[in-house]
């Protein structure tokens, strides 16, 4: 957290340099660790789901409003991004078709993530959509495009890395 006020102070928050950097993430790492370990042992976490839905929204809705209308607050929306997600996350943990979308995305997430601020930037930077309902529209074929991005990344260093034989380079 005093890497944020630091920086926030600094006037350096809106800064992409700064405010990615290691430190940014490293403690959403651990915490994600010590979380994936209690549930690892059998740990079970109960929680109304009521409690679990306002939560989600409250979260959202602040991390979706310091990145949207603040770019010296957007440094700060992790705290309210981890709980938002986290609550969404457990509550459609138990739903079979999103268990298995899930499934299918943990497949090349880290491509995703790796790719997915560049292929997002250029869809919007080509098409240039004015107003919120044509920044939806597009925002969503972004990210299905970053997706693909991401599935066919995957593909090319697997090819790369195990140079299975026969292994087509996409």
């Amino acid at each position: 957290m005093s890497w944020w006020v630091l920086f926030y102070f600094l006037g350096v928050s809106d800064s992409r340099v700064w405010s990615s950097f290691c430190f940014q993430y490293i403690w959403e790492f651990a915490l994600g660790i010590i979380v994936a370990g209690r549930l690892h042992e059998g740990r079970v976490f109960r929680i109304n789901k009521i409690m679990l839905s306002i939560i989600a929204v409250i979260g959202i809705g602040l991390m979706g409003g310091m990145a949207l209308f603040s770019d010296e607050l957007k440094i700060f929306n992790d705290i309210p991004a981890l709980f938002g997600y986290t609550a969404l996350a457990l509550l459609f943990v138990n739903i079979g078709f999103i268990r298995s979308v899930c499934r299918f995305l943990s497949r090349f997430s880290y491509e995703f993530y790796l790719v997915h601020i560049m292929v997002m930037e250029s869809v919007f930077h080509i098409v240039n959509p004015q107003g919120w309902i044509s920044q939806l529209i597009i925002g969503i074929a972004a990210l299905i495009s970053a997706m693909v991005v991401g599935l066919f990344y995957n593909k090319f260093l697997s090819a790369m890395i195990f140079k299975r034989p026969g292994a087509a380079v996409m």
